[in-house]
């Protein structure tokens, strides 16, 4: 091979060398150059580019860049072509309501509620909150008297009311046979249980409800308790 022919192959690898090492570069800089996004923003295709990397770059997503162009998903883009670039929509931020506190109940009024309160003259009715957490019934919890009980429970702060419930498993089926309730901050109410009142049967049970704002906050667990037999005639 001469020296003439020798330098002409040389300067040819280095041509290729040099446009490889252009190309590459014009790809890396379609790559990493980052792209401004805006109402009516026009951008100009890069070699090298696509649409999905003008998406990723902008972070905007493919579809949006296809609708604001009005071009379908497979269609090509050259080196020298312009592209609407709309900016991705702001996120909506997701609002997480404050959790209650465990134990604690809060009571709104209805609109009836509220209605019924002024066309009758009486104070409107607020929203409340009952703490609920130490609510339980205390007595009878052994057993019940054929006659008259008298129910106890702890307070349920916040609660306006309680209502104690009767419930007759043998003979009713579970059915409320009795009722009875306090106001403000009496803890006990008094029932009469005895067997022409409330039906033949032993195996009863009662809850207790605390109430606000005409609606139950909280309700205890039911209690299953056995009533005394009633006493034989003449004894």
């Amino acid at each position: 091979m001469t020296t003439r022919s020798t330098r002409a192959h040389l300067a040819a690898v280095v041509l290729i060398l040099t446009l490889c090492i252009s190309m590459v570069s014009m790809f890396a800089f379609a790559q990493e150059t980052p792209i401004v996004c805006g109402e009516g923003v026009v951008y100009t295709v890069q070699p090298g580019d696509s649409l999905f990397g003008i998406a990723a770059r902008v972070g905007t997503t493919i579809d949006m860049v296809l609708s604001a162009n009005n071009i379908p998903l497979d269609h090509v883009i050259r080196p020298g072509n312009t592209l609407l670039i709309p900016c991705a929509p702001t996120p909506t931020p997701t609002i997480i309501p404050p959790t209650p506190m465990p134990g604690f109940v809060t009571i709104t009024p209805t609109r009836q509620q509220i209605r019924r309160a002024i066309r009758r003259g009486q104070p409107v009715p607020v929203t409340t909150t009952v703490d609920c957490r130490n609510f339980r019934a205390t007595s009878p919890l052994d057993g019940l008297a054929n006659g008259f009980n008298t129910f106890y429970w702890d307070a349920a702060p916040g609660a306006q009311s309680y209502s104690v419930i009767v419930f007759n498993y043998d003979e009713e089926n579970g059915e409320v046979v009795a009722y009875g309730g306090s106001s403000g901050d009496t803890l006990n109410a008094t029932i009469n249980l005895s067997v022409r009142e409330t039906g033949p049967g032993f195996n009863f049970g009662f809850r207790v409800e605390a109430i606000a704002v005409g609606q139950v906050a909280c309700r205890t667990p039911i209690y299953y308790v056995n009533r005394e037999a009633p006493l034989p005639r003449g004894s």
